[in-house]
């Protein structure tokens, strides 16, 4: 019985090991991403591959990205840099947090419910202690996209909207095995 199953073990693993040849990750890329000749400063560049999923990095204030380990394919090419909109409203994600007034904590209420506070663990009841989960503070924005250094923003520059949406972008890019050097073109 041993002897089958550490057969069966050592031809799993000898398939497993087998189909590929060496490393599917053979490939990287940088470039920068450029709209009506002027570097994008800032935002999140995302590649989708029908065969290999999706990649998303960091646009750096120079309108630079890189990418490391990547399969080599085509891919369609997105671009979202409206979280350094001005015009945006940062989100409350905690309407309904715990405040102190007058010493004592007070239930801000939220659509006229009295219960525990959405997004607090420990029930968010007055003098639980409750811990916020999943908001923003106030004075904080969005955490900075992969690839770009914390605290590095860019200025907005308003990019036709079929950049953002998955399915509508019209430019693709083809990754190679080894070093990429591609720059994203974006048209009106």
């Amino acid at each position: 019985m041993n002897r089958y199953l550490l057969g069966l073990l050592a031809a799993i693993l000898g398939l497993s090991l087998g189909c590929g040849g060496g490393s599917l990750y053979t490939a990287n890329v940088e470039g920068k991403v450029v709209y009506k000749g002027a570097p994008v400063t800032g935002g999140t560049l995302k590649l989708v591959s029908a065969d290999n999923g999706e990649i998303t990095t960091g646009i750096r204030t120079d309108g630079t990205y890189t990418i490391t380990n990547v399969l080599p394919a085509e891919y369609a090419v997105y671009v979202d840099n409206e979280l350094l909109n001005p015009k945006k409203k940062t989100p409350d994600y905690n309407p309904g947090s715990v405040t102190k007034a007058g010493g004592a904590n007070k239930m801000a209420p939220v659509g006229g419910m009295t219960g525990p506070t959405p997004g607090k663990m420990g029930g968010g009841l007055p003098g639980s202690g409750g811990t916020t989960i999943g908001a923003t503070p106030k004075g904080v924005g969005a955490p900075a996209p992969p690839g770009v250094t914390p605290g590095e923003a860019g200025v907005f520059v308003e990019i036709p909207a079929k950049y953002r949406t998955t399915g509508k972008s019209d430019v693709k890019i083809t990754v190679a095995s080894g070093k990429n050097a591609i720059d994203i073109q974006l048209k009106d």
